[in-house]
């Protein structure tokens, strides 16, 4: 193989600036927007996050969970929401460390109208044998919902840049059950991420 020549490195480093920056600034800069910010629903009708304990310390490892709140719903259904100030830990396949009794194997977003629009819905599915598994989840950005996250942190990154870090939300919705029952678990499932983003948008406004 034919070694770069010296002269192209200060050329290449000038065209990887772009693409570092973000990296940089996300991953090891220090200046975020204040973090007093109201718990994202349904987190405020549920006792403050731990701020040690052996879950509080799975979330700083997981997800550098600025807050977090987890929860069961009826019918089996159960629910993360975690606001991170490090926004590649909760969109580069939360489900892995939420979810660590099986791996998906395949990952789609689904569009699901909320009745004023069309919202961004992440899924993880899975091949199992006796029960079924549903994972779902919304990531809000900006207070906006997000499906390409990627995108989203790149198109952010100018004004971060200048006024600080903003944390992205993750809301999330898992179960296990019966494959018949699989069908009830995802609208209701997806139902709960619509009823929490009408909620968090309305507390935004």
């Amino acid at each position: 193989m034919t070694p770069l020549s010296r002269r192209y490195i200060p050329h290449l480093a000038l065209l990887s600036l772009p693409v570092l920056l973000p990296v940089l600034v996300y991953s090891y800069g220090r200046v975020q927007l204040s973090s007093n910010q109201d718990p994202p629903p349904p987190c405020q009708s549920l006792p403050r996050s731990p701020t040690d304990g052996l879950r509080a310390r799975q979330m700083l490892e997981m997800f550098q969970g600025e807050q977090w709140c987890e929860g069961n719903l009826e019918g089996g259904l159960s629910f993360s929401v975690i606001r991170s100030y490090d926004p590649k830990k909760l969109y580069h396949h939360p489900e892995v460390a939420l979810m660590r009794n099986a791996a998906p194997n395949r990952r789609t977003v689904e569009w699901v109208s909320d009745g004023s629009g069309v919202l961004p819905i992440h899924r993880a599915f899975y091949e199992t044998g006796d029960e079924g598994i549903l994972v779902a989840y919304l990531l809000v950005y900006h207070a906006r919902p997000v499906d390409n996250p990627y995108l989203a942190q790149l198109q952010s990154f100018p004004v971060e840049l200048l006024k600080g870090r903003s944390p992205m939300t993750l809301f999330f919705i898992s179960a296990q059950g019966q494959h018949d029952r699989l069908a009830d678990l995802e609208s209701r499932g997806k139902k709960w991420l619509v009823d929490v983003w009408r909620g968090y948008r309305g507390q935004q406004e």
